[in-house]
């Protein structure tokens, strides 16, 4: 008796209602309340996935850049390097466009993804100098990136950083003459530019023979051949002779413009000049008249002694004066340059150059100077073929090198896959709503079952209570 007293206790809440009961009124329910619970727990999943997680979570790959003198972190053209030019309009956009995965990306909005920064890059350093070296982390918004593969546009950004900023200012490096700036040039100004040219280039590819080896082939050729290539270009065998129709023929100040008018202001130029140099080395020569062993100034003049000897006669320049015999080098060459230019000119045959005024070459009509331009500019032509040809080497130049950089400008991935952060796993969120959505449907189904219950339970008194005064009535009338 005390037993069963005591087990009926336990089975009994609070409320005076027993733990069977309770499992038995959700049991009554249980595929309804296990049909919400399911539901719900669907709906929560889905909405977490596609809305709420998205939002905080993030795919990212981390990632080193190695290219030709990348420790001095400067771009092929010099300019200093910047790793966030990785996630550029221009960089995101272009891999958009990444043939391989163009469908894929299609749905990306560019302006959106950078407006809202949801490309980020970090850097971390992990050598020191002299051999500086960085590593790189991309990282993306998800919810930006709604059905692409992460992983395929980190690897797409990569490739087209390569391609459009670090290969394209090495294709932009430009190491030719500009063929206007050069034509309007004199002659002597374009001689000094090709000289300079030319020494760039063969520097230039004496540094990447540093860098890699003489035998590194680049475009078909070794490093070393397109080097002799363009040393067997405007070589000596070219340049002295143009060299000696600009100081020995006058040709220095024209170009392949000149006009007879041009001519004859030079002339008069070149007779004023003469006119003052003589007047030097006369008052030199007056100064040193009466220095013993002086016999005049020669023309042929030794410049490491200032002696020299003429004719059997020796003259001597009074201690070497190296400024002098730039003088009387001078009035030589002058002298040349107008004998050249008036040889054509009938009005001025027999009088010897030192006589000639510049009112004797004013005279002269612009007719007699007509010869000596159409050889000036047969001129041109031979240093407009060396101008084109050293052009050829500059451009294979920069082909060469935009070759290297595509060629050896690597991008290297600590993982092959984009690895996930932020946000919060989707199981553990399935689970914790299943649970809570079940106790909440089991709630509401005990509470709808209890309730139910108890209306039957109290309609079940109230015709129990009726049945006895019915009898009583039926016993009274049998009476």
């Amino acid at each position: 008796m005390n037993e069963e007293k005591k087990e009926n206790q336990n089975d009994v809440d609070e409320g005076g209602v027993s733990v069977r009961e309770i499992f038995g009124i959700i049991g009554k329910k249980i595929w309804a309340v296990l049909l919400g619970t399911i539901v719900v727990t669907l709906a929560a999943v889905l909405i977490f996935m596609f809305a709420l997680n998205p939002a905080k979570q993030s795919k990212n790959m981390s990632f080193a850049i190695k290219y030709p003198f990348s420790s001095d972190l400067k771009y092929p053209d010099g300019s200093m390097f910047d790793y966030r030019d990785i996630v550029s309009e221009e960089v995101i956009a272009a891999a958009k466009e990444n043939a391989d995965y163009k469908e894929e990306f299609a749905s990306l909005d560019v302006k959106k993804i950078v407006k809202a920064e949801a490309v980020e890059i970090f850097a971390r350093q992990i050598s020191e100098e002299p051999e500086v070296s960085y590593v790189y982390t991309l990282t993306l918004k998800s919810n930006f990136f709604s059905g692409v593969n992460e992983t395929h546009f980190i690897k797409a950004l990569t490739q087209a950083f390569v391609s459009k900023v670090i290969a394209a200012k090495a294709a932009d490096l430009d190491y030719k003459l500009d063929e206007k700036v050069f034509s309007e040039a004199s002659y002597k100004d374009q001689l000094a530019f090709l000289t300079e040219q030319k020494a760039i280039i063969v520097n230039q590819y004496g540094e990447w023979i540093k860098e890699y080896k003489e035998g590194y082939r680049v475009l078909g050729k070794s490093l070393g051949t397109h080097r002799t290539e363009v040393k067997t270009v405007f070589a000596d065998k070219d340049r002295d002779p143009i060299e000696n129709n600009l100081t020995v023929k006058g040709f220095e100040y024209f170009n392949g413009s000149v006009e007879a008018a041009e001519v004859k202001s030079r002339i008069k130029q070149l007779v004023t000049e003469l006119k003052f140099v003589q007047a030097i080395l006369e008052d030199f020569g007056n100064y040193n008249s009466g220095v013993a062993g002086y016999s005049g100034i020669s023309p042929y003049v030794d410049e490491n002694t200032g002696s020299s000897d003429s004719s059997g006669n020796t003259t001597v320049i009074v201690g070497g004066n190296s400024e002098l015999i730039s003088y009387i080098k001078r009035s030589q060459t002058i002298q040349q340059q107008i004998m050249y230019l008036t040889r054509q000119c009938t009005s001025l045959k027999g009088t010897p150059v030192k006589n000639i005024t510049e009112d004797a070459v004013e005279s002269v009509p612009l007719s007699e100077f007509d010869g000596i331009v159409n050889e000036i500019k047969i001129f041109n032509t031979e240093l407009l073929e060396q101008f084109n040809l050293l052009n050829e080497s500059a451009g294979t130049l920069t082909d060469v090198i935009h070759e290297i950089y595509s060629k050896d400008t690597l991008v290297t991935f600590e993982s092959n896959k984009a690895n996930s952060s932020g946000g919060t796993s989707v199981l553990i969120v399935g689970v914790a709503v299943f649970v809570i959505a079940f106790f909440v449907f089991a709630t509401i189904a005990y509470f709808l079952g209890r309730k139910s219950a108890i209306t039957k339970k109290k309609a079940n008194a109230v015709s129990a209570s009726k049945e006895p005064l019915e009898k009583t009535d039926d016993s009274e009338k049998s009476e």
